[in-house]
């Protein structure tokens, strides 16, 4: 990933050097600097999407419902339990939060990601991203 992103900014620099010299192309220069820019652009996203986390889906329970206002903000969230009784936090937007009840039990649809914290001594921390909530019938 890096040196995709290496190859893509130092193209976008050697074009503009190119544009310099030759001043009177200045539109063919331009025009190669926009094709590069999308194609590049094109192929991070690419490979940025190649490492997103698949769905999971749990059955769970939920638990507890809690909003913390930051600022000028709220943040809502939803603790759910899973069926090996571990609980976890997920946040939610206002319209997840007010559809969800507690003590509701369905399937929860989240991501996983696991990422290296730079604190001394946390070590590895896993991340969770609440997707879906759907009622077992």
């Amino acid at each position: 990933m890096f040196f995709a992103r290496l190859v893509y900014f130092l193209g976008i620099i050697a074009i503009a050097i190119l544009m310099g010299i030759y001043e009177s192309y200045w539109q063919v220069g331009f025009i190669i600097f926009l094709v590069w820019s999308v194609v590049g652009g094109a192929i991070l996203f690419i490979k940025w999407a190649k490492n997103l986390p698949d769905p999971k889906t749990a059955h769970v329970k939920v638990i507890s419902k809690t909003i913390k206002p930051v600022y000028a903000t709220t943040l809502y969230y939803i603790s759910f339990e899973f069926s090996d009784g571990t609980r976890e936090n997920f946040m939610v937007d206002v319209n997840q939060y007010n559809n969800i009840l507690e003590n509701e039990i369905g399937t929860l649809t989240y991501t996983e990601l696991e990422k290296v914290s730079h604190i001394k001594g946390e070590g590895r921390k896993k991340e969770y991203t609440f997707i879906d909530f759907k009622l077992s019938k």
